[in-house]
């Protein structure tokens, strides 16, 4: 939700969604139909790809997302870690990138970075929280480290 209303804010104005066919991803990319809404974010597009997608499911949505009447200024990635590089790889087989890319899963995994290198630059998404870091939650009041425990 943070990064849908930074985004807006920073001047997006479309967005679309490819989720991989699990409830969990499903579910999370549910959410952006009123997180849209509620920005004033156009959705361009909304696709489902089979579990586990290999490039010849992703493939043709990233192909389809870089024509110049569906290219949208954000794409949320519903996926679990094994689609995250294949998703990747897809865009640079489009030879197209969004302006912006939010993730449920993949920043801040290890295998993702090693996995699409620089690629992985300017992607936001979910990452999990380190102990070290500074902050409290704004629901419970934790911070990172009471969180960690």
């Amino acid at each position: 939700a943070q990064a849908i209303k930074a985004l807006a804010e920073a001047g997006a104005r479309t967005v679309s969604s490819v989720w991989e066919d699990a409830s969990f991803t499903r579910g999370v990319c549910a959410a952006l139909d009123a997180l849209a809404q509620e920005h004033g974010l156009e959705i361009k597009s909304q696709t489902e790809v089979p579990s586990s997608p290999s490039a010849a499911d992703l493939d043709p949505v990233a192909r389809n997302l870089s024509m110049s009447e569906t290219d949208p200024d954000v794409v949320v990635t519903c996926v679990y870690a094994e689609a995250c590089a294949n998703w990747i790889s897809s865009l640079r087989g489009a030879k197209w990138s969004p302006k912006a890319q939010v993730f449920t899963v993949c920043i801040g995994m290890d295998s993702f970075q090693e996995a699409v290198g620089l690629d992985a630059m300017y992607m936001t998404g979910i990452s999990p929280w380190d102990p070290s870091l500074p902050t409290k939650d704004d629901v419970v009041g934790w911070s990172a480290s009471e969180f960690a425990e």
